[in-house]
């Protein structure tokens, strides 16, 4: 996150995240700064840069998995 922080910054591409969140019944996704209090950071850091943060649920089925919606990413 740091690399795509810096190379947002310098202004030369348009970066982004996305968190891949294999379940279907999910509807926002957080960092969990009690755990990874650094991560959360980095992502905040992140976000207030310029990166673009996403997130999409999973379709999840015994012959595979398949991208659903977009959902929230509560930073």
């Amino acid at each position: 996150m740091e690399e795509l922080t810096s190379i947002r910054e310098q202004g030369l591409y348009q970066t982004g995240i996305l968190f891949v969140c294999q379940r279907e019944d999910i509807k926002s996704v957080q960092p969990a700064d009690w755990i990874d209090p650094d991560f959360a950071h980095v992502l905040l850091n992140a976000k207030e840069a310029g990166v673009d943060i996403k997130a999409r649920s999973c379709k999840v089925a015994l012959n595979g998995i398949t991208l659903g919606e977009q959902i929230s990413v509560q930073i």
